[in-house]
């Protein structure tokens, strides 16, 4: 072989080399370029599960949810943790989208089609209410216990999304706006609102007088299950994603400004009634007690129910808005991660999440590990991790529990939640 040929070899190897490090460079300088590489088709599957309080432990909750006996000392030990305004919730989110998103989206648009289930109760209670019913009447005769400003909700729907997608390529950067329409199925829906309460049992307990100030409203309760239609309406959803060409990633997410009608045999009605019971069944009120009177139970339930309107109600859905902020460091192993999120027409209260995340890159394929720190929505103070890995830059898995904290010590913590995420490119 000539020493023009081997140089010609040489050069090539070096130009393959020099490559290949390219590539490797580029991937970890957007490592999360799933996400933003065009021309492909996309299946994404997520879901999501939060259930917390930010009064109740895990470990009362876990044995009052499987009719375990409940000690004194737990009992005790609860209430002392509680507050005059307290707060308990679950919520559950999944969805299954298709995306497609042409080679050059600057100048044409993409698009996708999806499906979603969501569900949610939320409870807002007060101490003098969790005190009542785990302990009795007996400790508050002479005095009133107030209700006022409790709150039940519990919603269940169903979407079928279809948006589009255009991105806008500056200098150093990409902008990405998308935006979607939804059609709402309405599952169930129940609602109590307590404006004013009280619950008063006279001095030597010959009678017990309940004050109510409310509003009801339920959908037919014949028909709550998967697949019940009781209800339909409109949503729009809105985002927008920034990032650069090394550090910074910046969103903005608006999703599910709708409302949904619900006409399939609702009932609503608002009370304001006194109501007295007289007799020696006035002291067996105690959901952690055998002799709970059902006559009491039944009476109750016909004083403060009755008979409702059956006209359509249209209610607004949860509105979930979303910002988060993304810096990859120099070293593009290193990420920190900043979330914050509030769910309109809910009792969700504002959550916010600090993350800091460590990448590790091989050949074909990205593995990390996140732990996050977190604070609010139906809960205070919790910790957990998230594990993440790419392959072949077409596979995304992720999985992570947002509660770990709550796990490793039930006794004095609250939480249980994760999340999953699965896309795969073809």
């Amino acid at each position: 072989m000539s020493k023009r040929a081997l140089f010609l070899l040489g050069m090539m190897c070096m130009l393959k080399l020099a490559q290949a490090q390219q590539d490797s460079l580029s991937a970890q300088q957007s490592p999360d370029s799933l996400m933003w590489t065009n021309g492909d088709h996309e299946l994404k599957l997520k879901a999501s599960l939060e259930m917390n309080s930010d009064a109740l432990t895990n470990r009362f909750i876990g044995q009052f949810y499987r009719g375990n006996h409940l000690s004194d000392e737990l009992r005790v030990n609860t209430s002392e943790k509680l507050r005059d305004h307290n707060l308990g919730g679950y919520r559950l989110d999944a969805s299954l989208y298709y995306y497609f998103i042409p080679q050059e989206s600057k100048k044409h648009f993409g698009y996708f089609i999806g499906v979603e289930e969501h569900e949610m109760a939320e409870l807002s209670f007060r101490k003098g209410f969790f005190d009542l019913m785990f302990f009795g009447n007996d400790p508050f005769t002479g005095t009133f216990v107030s209700f006022d400003g409790m709150q039940l909700n519990m919603l269940a729907w169903q979407q079928f999304k279809a948006g589009v997608v255009k991105d806008f390529i500056c200098k150093g950067g990409r902008h990405r706006l998308q935006w979607a329409f939804g059609f709402n199925i309405g599952q169930k829906s129940v609602t109590l609102n307590i404006d004013q309460g009280s619950f008063f049992t006279q001095q030597d307990a010959d009678y017990v007088a309940l004050d109510l100030d409310m509003q009801y409203f339920r959908t037919d309760s014949n028909r709550m299950g998967f697949g019940a239609f009781n209800g339909y309406g409109p949503s729009f959803d809105l985002s927008y994603e920034y990032r650069d060409e090394f550090h910074h990633q910046f969103g903005l997410d608006f999703r599910n400004f709708g409302y949904i009608r619900w006409d399939r045999s609702p009932v609503k009605f608002t009370r304001d009634t006194t109501v007295k019971f007289e007799g020696f069944e006035v002291d067996l009120i105690n959901l952690n007690s055998p002799l709970i009177s059902q006559n009491f139970g039944d009476s109750l339930l016909d004083a403060v129910t009755g008979k409702g309107r059956t006209e359509p109600v249209s209610t607004w859905m949860p509105f979930d808005v979303e910002i988060y902020y993304i810096y990859t460091f120099k070293n593009p192993s290193f990420l920190i991660s900043l979330q914050a999120h509030h769910r309109f027409h809910t009792l969700y209260r504002p959550y916010a999440e600090l993350g800091f995340a460590y990448r590790h890159f091989f050949r074909n394929a990205t593995a990390g590990l996140e732990p996050r720190f977190s604070y609010g929505g139906y809960g205070r103070w919790n910790a957990g991790v998230r594990l993440f890995a790419t392959f072949c830059r077409k596979s995304e898995l992720s999985c992570g529990l947002s509660t770990m904290d709550a796990l490793i010590c039930p006794e004095k913590r609250a939480g249980l939640g994760g999340q999953f995420t699965f896309s795969q490119k073809f």
